[in-house]
C-alpha cells in the first residue's frame, strides 16, 4: 500500500506513498517494509513526524460482477533514530451492482526498525498488524487480526537511481470470519501468504522523481496475484505529492487503480 529518495536526512523527507504499493495486492507487510525503506526518517539523534493523506479509486470484477470503490486514508509516521512507527486508518465507499456501502477499512499499525544503516543502503525488520475495524460482511475488512512480519532493504544506486524492496509473511490470528479464500474487496489478503513489494525511483529533476513498482502475493493454498504501477513524486520543502497509476497483472484484486498521496514531514 512511499516514493522518495531512499537515503537522505529528515530535511528532504517526502511522501510515504509506498503505503500505496499498499496497499496493492493487499495492505501488506511487504508494502509496509517498502514504506519503511522509502519513508521520511529522523535525523541521526532526533525525532521525526510526518502526516499523510491518501485518496484512491479502483475498478474491479468480482465473480464477473463489476464493482468500484473510493477511499481516503489518514496516516501518521513517527521516527526516532532507527525506529519507525506508523498508523493508518481508511474510509471507503464501495459500490457493486446490488448496493453502495460506506464504512471504515481495517486499521493498520506497523513498527519498523532499521537494523543496519550505511551511507548508501540500509536493511531492517517490520511488524505490521491489521486490526479488524472494517465490516467483513460488507467486504470492507478481513474480519480478524492479521500479523505480517517482514524484512526490507533500500539502496542509493547512483546520483539519480534508488531502489527498495520488502518481503513478508501474512498470517491470520484466530478463526474470525475468514473463509480462507481471498479477503475483502478493498485491500484483500488470504489467511496465510507470502508477499513481495519492490520499487525503483529515478530523479528526473531536482523536485521530481519518476516511480515504477510491483507487488506480488502468493497464498499458501491459492493462486498468486500481482500488480504493476508507475507514477511520480513532486517535492517542495517538507511537503510532497505522489500520484500512481496501478493495473492488475495476475489475478489482481482490481482492474485499475489510481492513488494520490500528500505528505508533510515536520
Amino acid at each position: 500500500m512511499g516514493s522518495e529518495m531512499c537515503i537522505r536526512d529528515r530535511s528532504t523527507a517526502t511522501a510515504t506513498a509506498t503505503g500505496t504499493v499498499a496497499t496493492s495486492t493487499a495492505t501488506s507487510a511487504a508494502t509496509a517494509t517498502s514504506a519503511a525503506a522509502d519513508g521520511p526518517r529522523a535525523e541521526a539523534h532526533g525525532l521525526g513526524l510526518a502526516l499523510g493523506l491518501r485518496t484512491e479509486a479502483a475498478t474491479a470484477a468480482i465473480e464477473r460482477r463489476p464493482i468500484s470503490y473510493q477511499g481516503t486514508s489518514l496516516r501518521v509516521d513517527l521516527h526516532l533514530r532507527r525506529f519507525h512507527l506508523r498508523a493508518q486508518g481508511s474510509w471507503y465507499r464501495l459500490r457493486d451492482t446490488l448496493e453502495t456501502t460506506y464504512g471504515p477499512g481495517d486499521l493498520m499499525v506497523a513498527a519498523m526498525w532499521t537494523a543496519v544503516q550505511r551511507p548508501r543502503w540500509r536493511v531492517g525488520l517490520a511488524l505490521p498488524v491489521g486490526a479488524p475495524l472494517g465490516d467483513h460482511e460488507e467486504h470492507l475488512g478481513m474480519g480478524h487480526w492479521m500479523v505480517m512480519p517482514g524484512v526490507f532493504a533500500a539502496a542509493q544506486l547512483g546520483r539519480q537511481l534508488t531502489a527498495s524492496a520488502g518481503v513478508a509473511y501474512h498470517r491470520a490470528l484466530g478463526n474470525g470470519h475468514h473463509n480462507h479464500g481471498m479477503g475483502p474487496y478493498v485491500n484483500p489478503m488470504t489467511a496465510e501468504e507470502l508477499s513481495f513489494a519492490g520499487r525503483a525511483g529515478v530523479r528526473a529533476a531536482p523536485t521530481l522523481q519518476l516511480i515504477a513498482e510491483t507487488a506480488v502475493a502468493v497464498p499458501l493454498d491459492g493462486d498468486a496475484r500481482a500488480i504493476l504501477g508507475a507514477g511520480f513524486t513532486l517535492q517542495h520543502g517538507q511537503m510532497s505529492v505522489s500520484v500512481l497509476a496501478q493495473a492488475g497483472a495476475l489475478r489482481a484484486p482490481f482492474t485499475a487503480r489510481g492513488v494520490a498521496d500528500l505528505a508533510y514531514a515536520f
